[in-house]
């Protein structure tokens, strides 16, 4: 279903962007500097950046196009925080928060190799005729997935026993190590080598 999604937005995004070359008369003579920066104007921020990018570009461009396209830094129309959210999400395929969560996870970036994952999205191709596509119907699947072990509960530890926290790395999976030399001191990490 997504896949289909992605081919309509292709196509009607190829025909957004044909109707705003046509707005401009980009098909009768080309553009002059100031119709190309408004052009990237119509066309959103990837080519709002793009235009930002060329305006240094002065061995590409004439320079009447680059001083044009240097308004796209300075004078470029803002966007709402909401539309700044909506694009971000529509192009990753992902909430803002999950995009952010993954930048801080485990401070700076760092994430605990321990830590659970997060599972990989579900496919499934399901055949359908019209009639089923039209007027809808209810059709049973089987979907292969993992669950915890009934008997540990994903913990791995026997019944009747308890996990054990390492003493060297204290549940992390990573140790860090320094020494001192007359440079400084040098620091590393690398993987527990208990656990």
């Amino acid at each position: 279903m997504k896949e289909k999604k992605e081919k309509w937005n292709s196509k009607y995004r190829t025909a957004e962007i044909f109707a705003v070359f046509t707005k401009h008369n980009f098909y009768s003579n080309g553009f002059t500097p100031e119709e190309m920066r408004t052009t990237l104007e119509d066309l959103g921020p990837t080519y709002i950046k793009i235009g930002q990018i060329m305006s240094s570009r002065t061995d590409f461009l004439p320079d009447s196009y680059c001083k044009e396209l240097e308004k796209l830094r300075s004078r470029v129309k803002p966007l709402d925080a909401e539309t700044v959210r909506a694009i971000i999400e529509e192009e990753t395929g992902r909430k803002i928060g999950d995009i952010f969560s993954d930048f801080f996870s485990g401070g700076g970036g760092r994430v605990n190799p321990n830590a659970p994952e997060a599972g990989d999205d579900l496919r499934y191709d399901l055949t359908l005729t019209f009639e089923e596509a039209a007027k809808g119907c209810q059709k049973e699947i089987n979907v292969t997935r993992v669950e915890n072990c009934p008997d540990c509960k994903g913990t791995g530890c026997a019944p009747g026993t308890t996990a054990e926290v390492c003493p060297d790395c204290k549940g992390t999976g990573t140790v860090r190590t320094q020494q001192r030399t007359a440079f400084g001191v040098f620091q590393s990490t690398g993987a527990c080598p208990k656990c």
